[in-house]
């Protein structure tokens, strides 16, 4: 079966570089699932809006709280996200990528830019 569009092949040659990602130091483990909750974490990051511990396990679309707050402590483990306190409330957590989380991101970019360049 041939793709009639270019943005497909491009797609599928990205989904080829990131199937490496399991090559990546200590993302042999990172499952779809929590790639789903990282990925939520950063775009409410991005946006200047990061996600309390207690709305990240709110995602219910992505699983239960209990599912996702063993994903998120898991993702924490992996040094994929951090925890920080803002101003004086030191009972709210904000979760925002670490530095592997940003390398891992920079990784992906560089890939997507690999597979348009094809």
């Amino acid at each position: 079966m041939k793709l009639r569009s270019s943005f497909a092949s491009v797609y599928l040659r990205f989904l080829q570089l990131v199937a490496t990602s399991k090559a990546l130091p200590g993302l042999q483990d990172f499952d779809a699932n929590e790639k789903a909750l990282f990925d939520v974490v950063v775009l409410h990051w991005a946006q200047g809006n990061p996600l309390t511990v207690r709305m990240a396990i709110g995602q219910e679309l992505l699983g239960s709280p209990a599912t996702l707050h063993r994903r998120l402590k898991r993702l924490i483990a992996k040094d994929m996200v951090l925890t920080r306190n803002q101003g004086t409330d030191r009972r709210t957590k904000y979760l925002e990528p670490s530095k592997k989380g940003l390398a891992y991101i920079e990784w992906l970019s560089g890939n997507i830019a690999s597979a348009y360049a094809f």
